[in-house]
């Protein structure tokens, strides 16, 4: 996937995510970029990787990581991880 040219100057996140979301979907691609996200935190924590850092690299504190994300993990998740 070729990624979208976005200059990022004064853009705030909504307006950003609306802009990479219709790049991604002009592609024919049915992603936004919280499902990246999503998809990245939930892989991470399989992968074992301290949430700490994960919250870091999605640019938001640990306590919004775990509000957001840690909800999703199922018992079987935790079983494979």
């Amino acid at each position: 996937m070729k990624l979208p040219n976005i200059k990022t100057d004064g853009k705030n996140n909504q307006e950003l995510g609306e802009k990479i979301t219709s790049g991604i979907r002009n592609q024919g691609v049915d992603l936004t970029p919280y499902h990246l996200c999503d998809a990245s935190a939930f892989r991470g924590s399989v992968l074992g990787i301290d949430p700490a850092i994960l919250a870091r690299s999605m640019v938001h504190s640990l306590q919004v990581h775990c509000d957001k994300y840690h909800h999703h993990i199922s018992k079987r998740d935790f079983e494979t991880a």
